[in-house]
């Protein structure tokens, strides 16, 4: 049986990899056929073959074991020793006075699913899972932001869905069902590849997928200049907003906003700020005591796993163009920081490192 899954394993990550593999024979048959099969050059081959696979290593295969395991570890890691329930008063209390967006936590009525989401943790493409499975299609390339049908889609969807907010009916009620007979569902994402990513869709390309967002980049920026006591800039499609504001600007702003909205001094905008709050403040991971927790960094596994653990039976197919592209740009951006500012990093995120098994040198 060992055997059978090591193959399966192997099978998966040759069809990931088979590019490089025809790269790397065809370079073989080149060398052999040159006749320089040399014990120096095959060293050398070797070793640049070696530092190719470490950047590039094995992907990991999810199990609903390994999703299980993730909430398992976050309820270890809250010191909850008695119930593995939700704490429902403590959840109750919590959405009454730090809810950070009234969209955090969406309800899926028909797969029985509570699904808090993260900006900038894979949440848009998990939604898509809801709603192409409640459409009975296999594919996603509907939901692009690219089609006007797409645009037409989404807009529709916003109505399908409920989201657990003190205004919902029977807050009290609602919310002790949900968390009791619902299977409650987390995708997390290493804290630093979230703030890479949300400032090169907010500041390098103005876009979320293929839909302009640089009315609200613009708006970022002139608040956080407002904030810091700087002159306003006019909005200009002609300017390079990554040269206005470079990322080591907006981590300061990062840093700052974690101080300044602590002590009351300025205001949290939720539907912006939620893309690089910490996880552990708007999900509150201890209390809702979550049954299944994916990770970005292994998407297309947990979502697998998940989707065949709440009932959705068909295999629903992410173009590539919708997945996760900042893998590789995270050191070179963290590179413009200073010590200083990456010690503060980590501990406003140290949280989120504690609870979901994230390193800090990843």
């Amino acid at each position: 049986m060992g055997h059978l899954v090591s193959r399966r394993k192997l099978l998966v990550w040759c069809k990931k990899q088979w590019k490089h593999i025809l790269i790397l024979f065809t370079v073989w048959t080149v060398i052999w056929m040159l006749g320089l099969t040399s014990s120096d050059t095959w060293k050398s081959l070797l070793e640049s073959c070696r530092l190719h696979w470490k950047k590039s290593p094995l992907p990991a295969q999810s199990s609903i074991e390994d999703v299980y395991r993730r909430a398992k570890m976050v309820k270890s890691a809250c010191n909850i020793a008695a119930s593995p329930d939700a704490d429902v008063k403590a959840v109750t209390e919590l959405l009454r006075k730090r809810l950070v967006v009234p969209i955090q936590f969406l309800i899926e009525d028909k797969y029985k699913v509570l699904f808090c989401q993260i900006f900038k943790a894979g949440s848009t493409n998990v939604k898509r899972l809801f709603i192409v499975a409640n459409r009975q299609k296999n594919r996603t390339s509907d939901l692009d932001f690219m089609s006007d049908k797409a645009h037409k889609v989404w807009k529709e969807e916003r109505t399908l869905y409920q989201y657990l907010t003190p205004a919902i009916k029977n807050f009290e009620e609602t919310t002790k069902r949900l968390l009791e007979n619902y299977t409650k569902v987390l995708f997390v994402r290493h804290p630093f590849e979230r703030l890479v990513s949300y400032y090169r869709m907010m500041f390098h390309f103005t876009s979320f997928e293929s839909d302009d967002v640089s009315g609200i980049s613009w708006h970022l920026f002139n608040r956080v200049r407002r904030l810091f006591h700087r002159p306003m800039i006019p909005r200009d499609r002609s300017k390079n907003l990554t040269q206005l504001f470079p990322f080591r600007d907006f981590i300061q702003f990062v840093i700052d906003h974690a101080k300044n909205t602590k002590d009351g001094s300025w205001k949290v905008d939720g539907y912006v700020d939620t893309h690089w709050l910490p996880i552990s403040e708007q999900c509150f991971p201890c209390q809702v005591r979550y049954d299944i927790i994916g990770k970005l960094e292994n998407f297309d596994e947990d979502l697998d796993q998940i989707a065949k653990h709440i009932g959705i039976r068909q295999k629903i197919l992410y173009p590539s163009s919708m997945k996760r592209k900042t893998y590789g740009h995270v050191k070179e951006a963290f590179k413009t920081l200073s010590p200083q500012q990456i010690t503060e990093l980590k501990r406003i995120y140290s949280r989120d490192f504690k609870l979901f098994n994230y390193e800090h040198d990843e």
